[in-house]
C-alpha cells in the first residue's frame, strides 16, 4: 500500500463507488481534494513572509568608532548627526582615496539604543579599505528601520514542481524611523516594491528557491 496519502486513488481507497453511500464517498473525495499541490496565492504570500528576509525587521548599519570613508558626503551619518543621535568628527584626509572619521553615539543616541534596540557588535581590529582608522576602535550598528510585509500576490506561474511567483512588499517604517523622518523634514510613508521568487515543490510542499 502506498505511504503517501495525497497519491492514492479513489478505487485503492474504498470499493466501487455503487456500494458506498453518498455521503461516504463525498467525504473521501474532499480528503482526497485536500492533498492538492496547487500553489495558492495565499499559501506563497504565507510562505514568503515567513521564510525570506521579509520575516525579519529592515535594518540599516552604521559603523562607529574611527572609520574610513571613500568621499566627504556621509549621507546617512550626517543625517543621524542632524537629528542628535551622532556625533561626526571629519573628515581627515586618509590617504589615497579615502578620508577618516570618528563617529560617536550621543547621549541622546545612547538613550535611543535602549529605546529601539539598536545592537553593537564587536570591536573590529581594522577599518574599510584597510586603512589606519583613528581610535576608538571601529564597531558596527545595527539599527532596526521597518518592518516587511508580503502585501499582495500578484500572479502565480506553476510549471512541473516549480513555480514563480510575482509579489508586492511594503517597508512600514518603526517607530524609530518614523521620528527620525519627522526631525529631518522627510517622509514616512510605506515604500512599496515588487519582487518575484522562485519555488520548488518537495514531498512535504512547496518551499521558497534560495535567490538566484
Amino acid at each position: 500500500m502506498p505511504t503517501d496519502f495525497c497519491t492514492w486513488t479513489i478505487p485503492t481507497l474504498i470499493p466501487q463507488p455503487k456500494r458506498i453511500p453518498g455521503a461516504a464517498l463525498l467525504a473521501s473525495l474532499l480528503v482526497l481534494s485536500g492533498c492538492s499541490h496547487h500553489l495558492t496565492r495565499s499559501k506563497a504570500a504565507e510562505l514568503l513572509q515567513k521564510t525570506t528576509d521579509c520575516a525579519k525587521p529592515i535594518s540599516m548599519e552604521l559603523n562607529l568608532g574611527g572609520i574610513a570613508y571613500a568621499g566627504t558626503n556621509m549621507g546617512v551619518y550626517e543625517g543621524m548627526q542632524r537629528a542628535g543621535y551622532l556625533k561626526v568628527n571629519g573628515p581627515m584626509f586618509g590617504g589615497a582615496s579615502y578620508y577618516t572619521y570618528t563617529v560617536l553615539l550621543t547621549a541622546a543616541g545612547e538613550d535611543a539604543m535602549r529605546k529601539y534596540g539598536w545592537t553593537l557588535g564587536p570591536k573590529e581590529t581594522r577599518c574599510a579599505f584597510r586603512a589606519s582608522c583613528p581610535p576608538p576602535q571601529p564597531q558596527k550598528l545595527d539599527i532596526p528601520v521597518a518592518a516587511c510585509k508580503i502585501s499582495e500576490v500578484t500572479g502565480v506561474v506553476e510549471e512541473g514542481n516549480k513555480a514563480t511567483v510575482d509579489f508586492v512588499q511594503i517597508a512600514e517604517p518603526n517607530e524609530f524611523m518614523k521620528s527620525l523622518a519627522k526631525k529631518l523634514g522627510q517622509s514616512d510613508e510605506p515604500r512599496k516594491e515588487s519582487g518575484r521568487r522562485e519555488f520548488t515543490l518537495y514531498d512535504d510542499g512547496w518551499r521558497v528557491a534560495p535567490p538566484s
